[in-house]
């Protein structure tokens, strides 16, 4: 979804990852080459908020995929990046 979003495809985004070796320089690529005017930034997909609490369906999938990597009692994560952190480990 994302990637639609910003207007990479799936291809670009493998080889930037191949060529890069840090997170941080994929964001960096990501910083230079992904333009969005102000008008296109409020469709971004909530991601990085925390599902809507009368967003049943978003509520019940964070809550399934903690679950399912047995992170469920780690209620310091709000959102599905928090969660992709935690499931590899990063928080």
């Amino acid at each position: 979804m994302w990637l639609k979003y910003a207007g990479v495809t799936h291809e670009q985004m493998i080889e930037v990852v191949k060529k890069s070796v840090t997170d941080g320089e994929v964001c960096d690529w990501v910083r230079h080459n992904v333009k969005k005017s102000p008008a296109e930034k409020p469709r971004m997909p909530g991601h990085l908020q925390p599902p809507q609490p009368d967003n049943a369906e978003a509520v019940a999938r964070l809550k399934l995929r903690k679950e399912q990597s047995g992170i469920v009692h780690r209620d310091d994560i709000k959102t599905f990046v928090d969660y992709i952190d935690a499931d590899e480990k990063r928080l």
